[in-house]
């Protein structure tokens, strides 16, 4: 299972990677993004719109997360 989370706060989403990674480590390959642009390419471009969850923050900088 391919999961991908955005939060442009590094301690919520190391929080949220850790407890991803604690109850689901074995069957989830997890990424972890702090502005969307890196997460659209990844998507694009390496998983190949192969995701099976995105978390996403609502507001990543001036950015809007849910695109």
């Amino acid at each position: 299972m391919q999961v991908v989370v955005c939060d442009d706060n590094t301690g919520v989403l190391s929080a949220v990677g850790e407890q991803l990674m604690e109850h689901y480590g074995n069957i989830c390959k997890l990424q972890l993004f702090t502005n969307a642009f890196a997460l659209l390419n990844y998507v694009q471009d390496v998983a190949n719109g192969n995701v099976d969850i995105a978390i996403l923050d609502i507001q990543i900088g001036d950015d809007n997360g849910i695109l």
